[in-house]
């Protein structure tokens, strides 16, 4: 390694990657909890693609427990500066967090796909084709938790450099083979849904509006790409210094996954805070206005608030809170006639005298 000056050794980054590590953190959990509470406002059950997510935010806390010891060991900061005693605690938390991607990013996918078996209830095609993008998902991570776990002989030698004769992979070359399909499979599924939301009987810009809901994950592709970029260029020599930006972009990367997968499930509560908001807009206007309406409510409005006695489908929830219009039929060319929602305004003038 190249000597460095006295100014540059004394460079400690880890106040800051602290404050990131802990604000990415704090943002899938504030996403997971309006999750939660959008399943009870909309009157729906906690099914698998929750609890794939759940376990997905929980693993983020435990990453946040390994970025912590790897700053406590040497994480941003020159390795020749660090402690010896240090470098094989920080090689065995950073081992930690590679194992922790590879489940964590397979969770947030398999959330996701789950997700769409419940909104896009469509037709054979479509769910054939989530199925084989979790069978897909599924052994890529498999493939990649195996190859990180044994990516040196015998495995300690991962993070105990002291072991003779020990044998390790490139992981430059690794990061790059494993994150190409990865990336791939990023792109099908945000690909997947596109073809079902154009062809509903919405407005233009309502279909847009749903398009870009559902292309806000495509943030973590590029978060993804960037990372292969850096893994590609990395110099190992100064392990605690180099991984940086790897870990920077790790811990993006996955959390802000799992607020992604969260949004289309969320969506509805923002919906019923703005149809609140109108509501009582248009009761504030119609008291200064000296007009009085008797017996004024939709029945949309009133699933929107949570107050119906029936419980809606996920995919009544999502249109219904976009504009009331449901899913397509098989065909895609008529709104199922069990989807159809009538809206009665009953109205009294003049008003009763008092």
């Amino acid at each position: 390694m190249a000597p460095l000056s006295e100014e540059e050794l004394a460079r400690d980054q880890a106040p800051q990657l602290l404050a990131i590590f802990i604000i990415f953190t704090v943002l899938p959990l504030i996403a997971v909890t309006l999750r939660i509470v959008a399943r009870r406002v909309t009157h729906q059950k906690i099914g698998l693609d929750d609890w794939l997510i759940f376990v997905a935010v929980a693993l983020c806390i435990v990453q946040l427990a390994f970025l912590i010891e790897a700053i406590l060991n040497g994480l941003g900061k020159h390795i020749q500066v660090v402690p010896p005693a240090s470098i094989a605690p920080y090689l065995m938390y950073t081992y930690l967090s590679e194992l922790y991607y590879a489940i964590d990013v397979t969770l947030i996918k398999l959330s996701i796909l789950t997700l769409y078996l419940r909104l896009f209830n469509v037709n054979r095609h479509f769910k054939n084709a989530c199925y084989a993008m979790m069978v897909f998902v599924l052994a890529w991570g498999i493939a990649v938790l195996f190859t990180t776990i044994f990516q040196c002989q015998p495995v300690t030698a991962a993070w105990d450099k002291t072991i003779p004769d020990f044998k390790c992979f490139s992981l430059s070359a690794f990061v790059i083979g494993s994150n190409v399909p990865n990336i791939l499979a990023d792109a099908v599924i945000i690909a997947l849904p596109l073809p079902l939301l154009w062809s509903l009987k919405l407005s233009t810009t309502r279909k847009l509006g749903l398009i870009a809901l559902f292309l806000v994950a495509a943030i973590t592709t590029v978060i993804s790409l960037l990372r292969v970029i850096f893994n590609a260029k990395i110099n190992t020599m100064d392990a605690t210094w180099n991984f940086i930006t790897v870990a920077i972009l790790s811990t993006v990367e996955v959390n802000v996954g799992v607020t992604c997968a969260c949004m289309p499930v969320i969506y509805p509560l923002f919906r019923v805070f703005v149809d609140r908001r109108i509501v009582s807009s248009k009761s504030q206007t119609g008291s200064k206005d000296g007009s009085y309406v008797y017996g004024r409510q939709s029945s949309r409005t009133r699933q929107r608030l949570g107050s119906s006695d029936r419980e809606q489908s996920d995919t009544s929830q999502l249109w219904s809170a976009s504009g009331g219009v449901h899913n397509s039929s098989k065909e895609g060319d008529e709104i199922p006639m069990n989807r159809i929602m009538v809206t009665r305004d009953l109205s009294v003038w003049p008003p009763p005298v008092e």
